[in-house]
């Protein structure tokens, strides 16, 4: 969170109160509004602090379309490394997991704002974005872990109006209302677990026992729909190689 409000703190003069004003915005935006207006509240307080986003974009021609997505991607890879370490040295890694799936989803979302686009589709996930990042700096503001039901809720969210928005039909996700809290739950920590898996080189196993699944259900089930293939090892003793 740092390195995010050193970014900031070089656009706005009051730093404080800028992103104070865009949190407590976004937070108080009911959840079928924070992910498709949260981009609204930003533009509000940009005005607020430049009068217009013309004067903004004047002011800091080079925080431009490509520069801010760059900027997310880094501080992306960088939790991502930060948290896959932490899941391979913790039993216990649920939080992980789930901070994993966050991370993975605005890293996502930042594929969408480089691609060829509409403005409404970029919108929403520029909303989205805000909506995840802002959800966790509130709940680490609390002093304590971040609930990890409400922070699944929330990736789960995003990647529900995301998905309506560019109206992919190839991805299917269905209404978080109409889902169970305790399954979101779970399939974002299935999400980390895929994550985990892919980037920490752990084993099959491993990656179904951060999941809380069979080994097979993750193999067959979970790695699929993240569209990672399984690791497999040598079939045969030539495949070894030679001998050391």
């Amino acid at each position: 969170m740092d390195q995010f409000g050193t970014f900031m703190s070089m656009m706005f003069d009051d730093f404080g109160e800028f992103f104070e004003g865009v949190l407590e915005g976004v937070i108080a935006l009911p959840p079928e509004e924070r992910f498709t207006r949260s981009h609204e509240v930003v533009i509000e307080q940009i005005r607020e602090e430049f009068g217009t986003e013309g004067a903004f974009a004047a002011q800091f021609a080079q925080f431009n379309d490509e520069q801010i997505p760059n900027f997310v991607r880094q501080l992306n890879q960088k939790l991502i490394t930060d948290l896959v370490r932490g899941i391979y040295f913790h039993r216990e890694a649920d939080i992980y997991l789930i901070l994993a799936a966050l991370v993975q989803t605005s890293d996502n979302i930042v594929g969408i704002l480089e691609g060829d686009f509409d403005q409404d589709v970029k919108e929403v996930a520029y909303s989205s974005m805000m909506a995840l990042w802002c959800r966790l700096v509130h709940e680490i503001r609390q002093g304590e872990e971040p609930p990890i039901r409400e922070l699944a809720l929330d990736i789960y969210r995003a990647r529900y109006y995301v998905n309506e928005a560019m109206d992919d039909s190839a991805v299917d996700v269905e209404t978080p209302d109409h889902l169970p809290e305790e399954k979101i739950e779970q399939e974002m920590i299935e999400f980390g677990a895929a994550i985990a898996y892919k980037l920490a080189k752990i084993s099959v196993g491993r990656g179904a026992e951060l999941a809380g699944l069979r080994e097979r259900e993750f193999r067959k089930r979970v790695l699929p729909a993240y569209g990672i293939e399984p690791r497999t090892g040598p079939r045969s003793a030539d495949e070894l190689g030679e001998p050391i």
